[in-house]
């Protein structure tokens, strides 16, 4: 059966200083200690004087927060509804900047002037490797190889 143990202690103030004096002596506790307790009981008495406050006052910061809430609701627009087409062309995008920014300066121009040229789907492409640019990747190559390989005129250029 679980034994019953009391929280709190009534003993009086006198009686408590006496145990404090002589727990400091027997070095159980320090004066840090106690003046720490004390700091601490004197914080939470503030806040609760804090927070008894705002509960009287709170009936009126009540009505305000609601108005700032609707003023908020009020003040907001409308999520505009994005077109499939704007969609598709955002993830395009998207792909395409993935793409490019894994490539070297020179390759990523040359990337860039095929998707002026030919469109965000060429470019993306020539910079996989796929597709009707006539590149296929290296697997065993360096990266500075693999890319003269996608790009036909990367390759003319680095040489020339």
């Amino acid at each position: 059966m679980k034994r019953r143990t009391r929280k709190t202690l009534t003993i009086t103030a006198d009686r408590a200083a006496h145990v404090l004096h002589i727990l400091i002596a027997d070095g159980k506790l320090t004066a840090k200690h106690v003046s720490d307790a004390l700091k601490r009981r004197e914080q939470l008495i503030h806040d609760l004087r804090l927070r008894l406050a705002a509960l009287e006052q709170g009936t009126v910061s009540a009505v305000e927060r609601t108005r700032t809430k609707i003023a908020r609701k009020v003040g907001r627009k409308a999520k505009r509804r994005m077109s499939p087409a704007r969609r598709a062309a955002l993830k395009l995008h998207g792909r395409y900047l993935g793409h490019v920014r894994t490539l070297s300066k020179g390759a990523r121009a040359k990337v860039k002037a095929i998707r002026e040229k030919s469109g965000v789907q060429t470019a993306i492409e020539a910079a996989t490797g796929d597709g009707e640019t006539g590149c296929t990747p290296n697997a065993t190559a360096t990266w500075g190889s693999r890319w003269t390989a996608r790009l036909p005129e990367f390759a003319t250029a680095k040489a020339g």
